[in-house]
């Protein structure tokens, strides 16, 4: 589980920093509702914004993680 925890360390940094990008758009005063989505494709195309989400499903663990599943797999 460990070697697991280093081996995803960047790619968890990666979508935290994503996150906090996008955050940051939706927060902005100056965009407009209207002009979000665009606002956000122009920094994170689509394409990379899925593999990222799907990415998520990977990393992502139980709150009460017990490593049950992740020693099934």
């Amino acid at each position: 589980m460990k070697k697991f925890h280093l081996s995803v360390a960047k790619t968890t940094n990666e979508k935290i920093m994503m996150f906090k990008t996008v955050g940051r758009i939706l927060l902005d005063p100056e965009i407009s509702h209207d002009e979000l989505r665009s606002q956000v494709y122009k920094i994170f195309p689509e394409d990379q914004l899925r593999t990222a989400i799907n990415e998520c499903n990977i990393l992502i663990r139980p709150q009460e993680d017990h490593s049950y599943d992740f020693l099934g797999n």
